[in-house]
């Protein structure tokens, strides 16, 4: 099991004309993985790591996460965009790092930023066709 996630999270906040905007980047990986975890966590030097037991087959699995505006825009678009993805998910990253440079630049706070955000997050992850 590997699953490699690039996800923006909207949700509406209690102003009806706001959204708070966040980044996640989660990569999970079967129990005895859990020293590739440790080396990216040691080399990016962010987020969190968490055990996991899933219902149904019982799969043991830890998740690394990082939401960290700060650390996302610093030390994990960077790194890979200097180790190029080479799947679908090189099609997440890109969109990914779209909404993050909106973010970086405030655009997530006028209203044509979020709808051009929101319309980014549509495409990703499950709902890509190619």
């Amino acid at each position: 099991m590997e699953i490699v996630l690039f996800f923006i999270n909207v949700a509406k906040t209690n102003n009806k004309l706001s959204y708070n905007i966040k980044l996640i980047f989660r990569i999970a990986q079967y129990n005895q993985d859990i020293n590739l975890l440790k080396l990216i966590i040691k080399y990016l030097d962010c987020s969190t790591m968490q055990r996991k037991a899933y219902s149904g087959n019982q799969a043991h699995v830890i998740d690394y996460n990082a939401s960290n505006f700060n650390d996302i825009y610093t030390k994990i678009i960077p790194f890979f965009k200097k180790f190029n993805l080479e799947n679908i998910k090189a099609k997440d990253f890109k969109d990914f790092c779209e909404v993050a440079d909106l973010m970086n630049n405030s655009n997530h706070l006028t209203p044509e930023g979020i709808l051009k955000i929101i319309t980014i997050k549509a495409r990703m992850n499950n709902n890509r066709k190619n």
